[in-house]
């Protein structure tokens, strides 16, 4: 242990307690409290035509992961995604096992707005999914092409209309199984305009892999 880590000891984001090598950000208590879900959405309030085939869901976006989202979007804690995969890697090993993808690749953000927050929070995401589960990773297969406003205070018709035509391919996808990640899922707008590219691309089926999810999808 360094002399930074015993003046300042690392703490648990969640609880405030101290945290022991090699935990790190949440302890194993405050995780545990986290219910993995793990469930399959295949309906999904979008509005128009649903190109999505379903949506892997983690958790709910109850009040830690809430916390821990935020976290990764906002602080440059981009080793919450390797934390929270590390900690349910079984879970989602168990729930993957049954479909073979030939690509995992996160949802991608505007050049603006990745330069604006200086990262793409679900990349590492993508990269955990490729290494541990023996896909190949490509982080430039979609390319958002039109600078979009935030999805947060939108409906679900707004969201649909915001992001629709926002994206291109930028690779060979036909008869391929893609997997695409991301951090949250309300009503699945954004994920199904890269189904819809990727479907008109020749994809075979289009998945995505979210952390956590409302209980009630928004409508």
């Amino acid at each position: 242990m360094g002399l930074i880590d015993l003046l300042y000891p690392p703490l648990c984001e969640i609880c405030g307690e101290k945290l022991t090598a090699p935990t790190y950000l949440a302890c194993d208590d405050c995780l545990g409290q986290v219910a993995f879900k793990g469930y399959f959405l295949e309906e999904f309030s979008i509005h128009g035509d649903v190109a999505l085939d379903g949506a892997w869901c983690l958790t709910d976006f109850e009040p830690t992961m809430q916390h821990l989202v935020h976290l990764l979007k906002y602080s440059r804690r981009t080793r919450v995604v390797e934390r929270l995969c590390d900690f349910w890697a079984p879970n989602i090993r168990e729930c993957l096992k049954k479909m073979a993808y030939d690509r995992v690749a996160p949802i991608p953000l505007h050049p603006r707005k990745a330069r604006e927050r200086g990262y793409n929070q679900v990349a590492k995401l993508a990269r955990w999914l490729g290494v541990h589960h023996q896909i190949p990773m490509t982080l430039d297969l979609l390319t958002r092409t039109r600078y979009t406003s935030t999805q947060t205070q939108l409906s679900a018709h707004e969201r649909h209309s915001n992001v629709s035509g926002a994206f291109r391919i930028n690779a060979t996808v036909k008869g391929m199984n893609i997997l695409l990640v991301d951090d949250v899922l309300t009503t699945g707008s954004t994920a199904n305009a890269c189904a819809a590219e990727l479907k008109a691309s020749g994809a075979k089926q289009v998945h995505l892999l979210t952390l956590s999810t409302p209980s009630q999808m928004d409508t």
